[in-house]
């Protein structure tokens, strides 16, 4: 069940980042794209804000969505509704 939900996680993460046929995040605006992933991920970049601030938005959203795919526990939510991932 753990193996199952760690590549349906993966899967959901491709299907966002890189299917072509597909390409949610890539149809967003920069700006959107910004958005989601500082409303997703605010309090991350935050913690690393030393680094992040030079940046890019681009460079951090990408940098970030990237980081995220590879460190989920398959037995817990990742974000739960209404909530900022921390």
């Amino acid at each position: 069940m753990h193996q199952s939900l760690n590549e349906a996680f993966f899967f959901d993460h491709r299907i966002v980042t890189e299917n072509k046929q597909l390409d949610f995040y890539y149809k967003l605006t920069p700006r959107m794209q910004t958005d989601l992933t500082r409303k997703l991920f605010g309090d991350f970049i935050e913690k690393f804000a030393s680094f992040f601030s030079k940046c890019e938005s681009h460079f951090v959203n990408e940098m970030v969505i990237s980081m995220y795919s590879r460190i989920y526990d398959g037995y817990k939510d990742i974000v739960k509704y209404k909530k900022n991932f921390k």
